[in-house]
């Protein structure tokens, strides 16, 4: 799939973030910051929009809620990066999970999955990881799982880790602790969806 990510931003810092670490992968964004980031995401995904959030501040459990049922409507999924103390932002990727959203912490895991959701990697968490060196494996952690037709994971410059299938071109995913919590909010939102 290809096409520009919109990525709604509570903070400026965030929009400036997202708009830098895109430049360094293949992914098309446009930051915007808006004061309404859970409901501009909800209209948009209704409209058939590729949406993401960067949020400062912890999202109420009812937006979370309408939103995820926007991404379930419209059959698409909304990563989202919540970048705010740890309690509170553990919540909110734990409900965002629980309910289909593609919930992560940091800017750079959110590219990560935009990339993985780009590539319409089916399963990305059960890739296989043999072509990578033993640290990679083991900043990747436990979020590759056993199972089959997942694609493979590779190293493709500068330490980034690349997603592929057959002998397609490895799309660039992003760092290897970034992937990793990448696949854990794909996996968690699968596991809801």
């Amino acid at each position: 799939m290809s096409g520009t990510w919109q990525i709604y931003c509570d903070e400026a810092e965030l929009a400036v973030e997202c708009a830098r670490a895109a430049e360094r992968s293949s992914i098309a964004v446009e930051p915007e910051i808006v004061e309404d980031a859970l409901v501009r995401a909800r209209m948009a995904v209704a409209d058939g929009g590729r949406v993401a959030l960067a949020l400062a501040s912890a999202p109420e459990p009812g937006a979370l809620v309408r939103l995820a049922q926007a991404s379930r409507a419209g059959a698409r999924a909304v990563p989202m990066a919540v970048v705010t103390e740890p309690e509170p932002r553990r919540r909110a990727r734990w409900l965002g999970g629980d309910l289909g959203l593609v919930a992560v912490g940091e800017i750079g895991p959110l590219l990560a999955a935009m990339a993985l959701l780009d590539a319409s990697a089916p399963h990305p968490w059960t890739a296989s990881t043999r072509a990578l060196e033993p640290l990679d494996r083991v900043r990747l952690g436990d979020a590759v799982t056993s199972g089959r037709g997942g694609g493979r994971l590779v190293r493709v410059d500068d330490g980034r880790l690349g997603w592929t299938r057959g002998s397609s071109t490895a799309v660039v995913v992003g760092l290897p602790r970034d992937v990793g919590k990448a696949l854990r909010a794909l996996r968690t939102r699968d596991l809801a969806t």
